[in-house]
């Protein structure tokens, strides 16, 4: 119930539509970067840029170019403290891929989810939410800032 009430504020305050409402080429668009830097540059650059922003890394595994992390708890904002509590959790994962021609393509995902007490008919307690329901405007500035902070560790 939390979280859909959170939902609806932030749609009615924003007016803005949620990465929910992107097409998957809209969504890959905003969320892929290529830089000009090997895979193994750009895969250290990545591990540095999330441990740098606070992130822990829960998981590596550079053969198959994926990066994970663990969960945050907590919320990150009056906002979020305000609307959602403290039932609210976040991660991020990359993919790395080596394009060729020193080439590399960085493929970047914010996972946001609520804590569900399960009061409705249909569902029992649990996590759910993705990053459908954050605000596009907000998604698109997150990702450039990350992306931006890859190519300053690249150019280090």
């Amino acid at each position: 119930m939390k979280r859909m009430l959170y939902v609806l504020i932030m749609i009615v305050f924003s007016t803005c539509a949620t990465v929910g409402s992107l097409t998957q080429e809209e969504r890959e668009e905003m969320q892929t970067a290529t830089f000009d830097a090997s895979y193994t540059q750009t895969f250290n650059a990545v591990v540095d840029v999330l441990e740098d922003a606070g992130w822990f890394i829960g998981s590596v595994d550079r053969e198959i170019g994926l990066i994970t992390t663990d969960w945050l708890d907590g919320p990150i904002s009056f906002e979020e403290e305000l609307f959602v509590g403290s039932g609210i959790r976040r991660k991020m994962s990359a993919n790395i891929d080596a394009l060729g021609d020193g080439q590399t393509k960085v493929k970047l995902r914010y996972i946001v989810q609520t804590y569900d007490t399960g009061s409705g008919c249909l569902s029992g307690p649990g996590w759910r939410g993705t990053e459908e329901e954050v605000i596009v405007d907000d998604a698109r500035k997150a990702y450039k800032k990350y992306f931006d902070a890859i190519l300053v560790k690249l150019h280090e």
